[in-house]
């Protein structure tokens, strides 16, 4: 799938421009547990976990793969619907 394919590449050195249409990464803190698959996952080192995770928000993409890869469904993209 199109996300396995993103994951084997190395995103970590390119600039993505963040959309528009979209928010950082939100985490329900409830759910996390800290395993840091987001973290290692995230291209441009967005995420920080120390007992749970933590988006730097001017640092989020919003590219979705930590989305994708988190075990718990603890993550999520909220839109903003453009005016």
């Amino acid at each position: 799938m199109f996300i396995e394919k993103i994951l084997a590449l190395d995103y970590r050195v390119m600039a993505f421009p963040p959309p528009e249409c979209c928010m950082p990464v939100k985490i329900d803190l409830d759910i996390c547990d800290g395993c840091g698959e987001c973290e290692t996952v995230c291209p441009v080192l967005a995420i920080v976990v120390k007992t749970k995770a933590q988006v730097i928000e001017e640092a989020c993409t919003k590219c979705g793969i930590c989305i994708e890869k988190c075990p718990l469904s603890a993550l999520l993209l909220d839109s903003v619907v453009a005016v």
